[in-house]
């Protein structure tokens, strides 16, 4: 604000200072020279504006006076005619300079903030103030960029994703002040876990990108991480990790694996699961009723032949006795 004001106030006086110099031509200059002190004016607010190179605005200036002298000596030739028009359009000329040169600095400095306001603004959007990580949604950018370098280069990429179990009742505990406590030293604990070429990230989970690794790879960062944490935090985590080409070919494919991965390890209480895990669960669940099934038909079959092999015999005999006792009675 304080700039605004200073750069303000120079284009006020500027402005005034070119207006009282114009009207004083009328008073002061000869008609014949009006014009060339205007345009003399104007190239030297326009050379010092644009600061070419250091000292500019002084040399226009300087030579604006040059000009206007010899213009005046040609014309009118007495010292007399000279002398007053020369020194009024030499103080106008430098004042005119100064203030130029002032504004102008006054100008740059004001760009300078308003930029760096500006990357000021764009890091708070794309990085997270309280942890400096990147953010969720810039890191599957990210991701995208590194599949798609994976993919050329016939390599594998890896996503991690962890969440912490900070309640209340955690949070209030004396080792460290508060969740956002936890939550910065959580951060510091991933960016020490990682690579310099990996990328961490903070949004609803906690993550990092691993370019160039596999599943063994990614364990190693795990272990680290869930040792870091359990030493210096002392918190549960769960983690949950995707690679790239088996679980997903593009990013929003592979983010979902490692969710998965990440909800199953919460909801099995396991600190690390991976998503092929995940995959061998299920096919090992399907592959368990066919067999059964196939079990109790074979059961079903047996027994139904028993039935039918021992209801045959029993009514063959009960008709061969009645038979016999029938001829009994009637030989007696």
């Amino acid at each position: 604000m304080h700039s605004n004001k200073q750069l303000s106030i120079y284009i006020a006086i500027l402005t005034l200072l070119l207006a009282a110099g114009i009207a004083g031509f009328f008073v002061i200059i000869q008609d014949d020279l009006r014009v060339v002190a205007l345009a003399l004016v104007v190239f030297t607010v326009t050379i010092t504006a644009l600061n070419i190179f250091r000292y500019s605005g002084w040399f226009a200036a300087l030579l604006s006076i040059i000009i206007f002298g010899l213009a005046e000596q040609s014309l009118y030739g007495s010292i007399d005619a000279v002398l007053r028009p020369l020194v009024y359009f030499s103080l106008l000329t430098l004042s005119i300079a100064a203030i130029t040169s002032r504004m102008m600095r006054e100008w740059d400095g004001v760009h300078s903030k308003m930029a760096n306001t500006g990357k000021l603004i764009e890091e708070l959007r794309v990085y997270d103030a309280s942890t400096g990580l990147i953010r969720y949604y810039h890191a599957l950018q990210l991701l995208r960029t590194e599949i798609n370098r994976s993919q050329r280069y016939k390599r594998n990429v890896c996503l991690l994703l962890l969440k912490a179990d900070i309640d209340e009742e955690t949070s209030q505990q004396p080792i460290i002040e508060g969740a956002e406590g936890y939550h910065r030293q959580i951060a510091n604990e991933l960016k020490r876990a990682v690579r310099n070429s990996d990328i961490p990230f903070v949004g609803e989970y906690y993550g990092a990108i691993l370019p160039e690794t596999n599943l063994e790879g990614a364990r190693n960062v795990v272990d680290r991480l869930t040792n870091a944490v359990a030493n210096m935090v002392r918190i549960p985590v769960c983690i949950g990790v995707a690679q790239f080409p088996e679980d997903g070919l593009i990013e929003d494919d592979l983010a979902r694996a490692a969710q998965a991965a990440l909800q199953y390890s919460m909801a099995t209480k396991k600190p690390h699961i991976q998503f092929d895990q995940i995959q061998d669960q299920k096919s090992k669940k399907d592959s368990v009723p066919e067999k059964n099934i196939k079990e109790d038909d074979g059961r079903l079959n047996e027994k139904a032949e028993v039935k039918l092999d021992s209801k045959p015999k029993d009514s063959g005999v009960s008709l061969k006795e009645k038979l016999v006792s029938r001829q009994k009675k009637r030989s007696s």
